[in-house]
């Protein structure tokens, strides 16, 4: 069981971790010109200013806590 968050934005990027049980925190980047974030804040180490992404099978939708929801991008069968 795991979550992946949105930690902050500096610079020209966007700052992501993911948490798994027993396993350590993995961190990563992306450029601010490939995601929108629509409420953006300043790269924070404090865990309780990350924001948790959701994804919602039931509804079929992706986001942000706190941001609109979006349909979920499901590649294409082939």
């Amino acid at each position: 069981m795991g979550h992946f968050y949105y930690v902050g934005s500096k610079g020209d990027f966007h700052y992501f971790a993911s948490s798994y049980f027993m396993q350590p925190t993995r961190y990563y980047r992306y450029p601010k010109a490939s995601y929108s974030i629509q409420n953006e804040f300043p790269k924070s180490g404090d865990r309780d200013k990350w924001v948790r992404f959701i994804v919602d099978w039931g509804r079929g939708t992706q986001y942000f806590e706190g941001e609109t929801p979006e349909l979920l991008l499901v590649p294409e069968k082939k």
